[in-house]
């Protein structure tokens, strides 16, 4: 009894507080109470644990507040104790920026060129290999195929973890925060404890975008928030086909409220249709430089429509009673909508650097592609009745592929990037023309 009597005793005293009369219950708190600061990286000292012992002991009426020295020399003479809350130590980030960007090497060190990728119900398939997240369902995947990056978010409901992936080592995924849809607005809050709110959330290669009307916020993982400036007259396009993480461009379209507010309304939408006016309602712009590239898509081309009502008046042609038009990337049948910009405007990286293609003109009568760094650009295809639907996509060997529905055929360029380095500037011979 003697023994575990001194083993108690030492062992308080080891720990640097008042030996006198400590009760097991008091050690079991101390115990506690040292765990707690350790959490939070702190420790307590020999006066803390004393004044944590003289607290608890006066809210217990054991020993009378005044009485607040413990007895054991050489301390101080205190003032007489008075009772104030413990500090609650503060709420820290799970984890440093710094900590973070050394877990993003760990994605970035691996290079994966992916050829096809297809989109699942949750999930994708790459190049025939099937990625998913053990943790739940996952959607918004945004991909960077010369590098074999994803970003994406996992889970179901208001709130939603974000991801980003290597495709080559799937399973050391990065999760770099969450973000919260409150009614009309996403707020993404990262694991490193910044915060970011706005009407538009994307997800990045390397990080995640937040966007308001005027202004826009982009979160690198493991470096900081970078504010980008929309310039007065546009806003962000809701759906942004290229990857904006590894090109730095970002799609904007043009307000058109007071043009739709105006008596010419009807003739200016006309004069756009068939090239008698401007129809560059849209652009890209750099998110480092602000620098802008028009896009001469008309955004009316945006709507589809759904008509009722409607009687033969031969074979040609229907006369319907109503319309009704409303924004949709896809048209009531369920294929895409051929004159939304959503279909008309892909931009990526290349090994030359970002390229743009883009479908434009009266009913996309051209596709023409902009070397992004130089400013140049080249007419690629063309038909007077439209060029139909487009898709251009990276080959495991870099080239930028691009085949498009050319009437009842199909036509293929191998490689955009070789025919934008051949064909003739049109920009340069337009600063020519007299």
């Amino acid at each position: 009894m003697k023994r575990t009597m001194m083993a108690l005793l030492c062992a308080v005293a080891a720990h640097g507080v008042w030996a006198q009369n400590v009760t097991a219950e008091e050690m079991m708190l101390l115990d506690e109470m040292r765990a707690k600061y350790k959490t939070v990286g702190k420790e307590l000292s020999p006066e803390d644990e004393a004044r944590i012992l003289q607290r608890v002991r006066a809210m217990r009426n054991l020993v009378p507040p005044a009485a607040a020295a413990p007895s054991f020399a050489p301390a101080p003479v205190q003032p007489a104790y008075q009772y104030q809350p413990a500090a609650q130590p503060v709420a820290q980030p799970a984890i440093s920026e710094s900590d973070l960007r050394q877990k993003m090497r760990v994605v970035q060190q691996h290079q994966k060129v992916v050829n096809e990728v297809v989109f699942l119900r949750d999930g994708i398939t790459f190049d025939g290999q099937r990625f998913a997240d053990p943790e739940g369902r996952t959607s918004r995947f945004v991909i960077d195929a010369r590098q074999g990056r994803v970003a994406y978010t996992v889970g179901t409901g208001d709130r939603v973890a974000v991801k980003i992936a290597n495709l080559k080592s799937p399973a050391e995924a990065v999760t770099v925060g969450q973000v919260t849809q409150q009614g009309n607005q996403w707020v993404f809050t990262s694991v490193t404890g910044k915060t970011l709110a706005g009407e538009l959330f994307f997800p990045l290669t390397d990080g995640v975008l937040v966007l308001r009307d005027s202004v826009g916020f982009r979160y690198v993982a493991g470096e900081g928030v970078q504010q980008i400036n929309i310039p007065n007259g546009w806003y962000p396009a809701p759906l942004q086909r290229g990857n904006i993480s590894t090109t730095g461009w970002l799609l904007l379209e043009k307000d058109t409220a007071e043009e739709r507010a105006s008596p010419l309304a009807g003739l200016l939408s006309i004069g756009k249709m068939v090239g008698l006016a401007d129809a560059s309602d849209y652009a890209l712009m750099n998110v480092s430089t602000g620098k802008m590239v028009p896009i001469s898509i008309n955004s009316s081309g945006k709507n589809a429509y759904a008509y009722s009502g409607c009687r033969r008046k031969n074979a040609l042609i229907n006369i319907c009673d109503q319309s009704v038009s409303y924004e949709s990337t896809f048209q009531p049948d369920g294929s895409p909508n051929p004159t939304h910009y959503f279909w008309r405007v892909d931009w990526m990286n290349t090994a030359n650097g970002p390229v743009l293609i883009a479908k434009e003109g009266t009913m996309g009568a051209q596709v023409h592609a902009w070397d992004l760094g130089t400013g140049k650009k080249v007419l690629l295809l063309e038909r007077t009745l439209g060029v139909g639907h487009m898709n251009a996509r990276i080959h495991p060997d870099g080239r930028v592929q691009l085949a498009a529905q050319m009437g009842f055929g199909r036509e293929v360029i191998e490689d955009v990037v070789a025919e934008l380095q051949k064909r003739p500037d049109m920009m340069a011979q337009a600063r020519s023309a007299p």
